[in-house]
């Protein structure tokens, strides 16, 4: 598989360079930012659980909160590189569970800072989407040296091309990648760089064929995704018209061919398998 791929599953769920480390550690938000995004949502869970004394989810929500919150702050502290990867790499999967992307930005600096190597580049440049920087995500990727294994980051430097009108940067990596050598999580990325760039008809094809192979309880979510800003130039047009009104062909709960399963875009994510 893909090594990539597992860091994928989280690109864009809010629907929304390779700089030398002394670069990336001057421009390295401030960690405050994490500590506060925290801080808020602790307020957030201890209102909810007030409301509801009774609620055993919440409560372990905020365990894990509480967890979380030592792990920031060892992770700040943090000097050995190895030690300091292995709690970055905790915070940056629950930051982005609970879309506190900005809290995963400081996190992602400082990895790729301490190893700029391509997985630490793909999380970064993610992060970097996530938040709308995408002209720093650009150029962060597009400098990138990409085997051919590794899809996901051809096409996460496609897209970020693309939305910083780089359009020959983003239809040669796209190009490079057809439909049918990707993951799910990795067309998913196809078809949004595709969106961007209008090229209607992949984008069409690779959003009939992840509603086909989603399950039906998901559909809902990824039609509200192909919705969004990345899609506003094929959206009017009747072949992705067309391509949105497709239902899934999944007899079971079995998520497997699904771009939202095990990420924070997942609506039944409890139920996920």
């Amino acid at each position: 598989m893909n090594r990539l791929t597992t860091a994928v599953p989280a690109l864009l769920g809010a629907g929304t360079m390779f700089l030398c480390a002394v670069t990336m550690a001057e421009s390295t938000p401030a960690p405050e930012a994490a500590a506060n995004a925290l801080s808020e949502l602790r307020t957030k869970l201890e209102s909810r659980i007030a409301a509801e004394p009774e609620n055993t989810e919440l409560k372990k929500q905020l365990l894990q909160l509480s967890a979380m919150q030592r792990r920031e702050t060892m992770f700040a502290r943090e000097r050995n590189p190895e030690l300091a990867a292995r709690l970055g790499a905790e915070l940056r999967r629950y930051y982005y569970r609970q879309r506190l992307f900005a809290a995963a930005e400081p996190v992602d600096r400082r990895l790729h800072a301490l190893k700029p190597d391509h997985h630490h580049t793909f999380a970064l440049g993610e992060t970097l989407l996530q938040l709308g920087k995408n002209q720093e995500a650009a150029e962060l990727l597009k400098r990138c040296d990409w085997s051919d294994s590794e899809r996901s980051g051809k096409l996460l430097t496609a897209l970020a091309a693309a939305r910083a009108g780089d359009p020959d940067t983003a239809r040669r990596h796209l190009a490079e990648i057809p439909d049918e050598r990707c993951t799910p999580q990795e067309r998913l990325l196809a078809v949004t760089a595709a969106a961007r760039l209008g090229e209607v008809e992949r984008a069409a094809t690779g959003v009939k064929t992840i509603l086909e192979q989603a399950p039906a309880r998901e559909t809902r979510a990824l039609r509200r995704y192909f919705s969004g800003p990345d899609f506003q130039q094929v959206l009017a047009t009747p072949a992705f018209r067309n391509a949105l009104n497709t239902e899934s062909k999944v007899q079971t709960d079995d998520c497997t061919g699904c771009p939202n399963r095990g990420t924070s875009r997942c609506d039944n994510s409890d139920d996920c398998r």
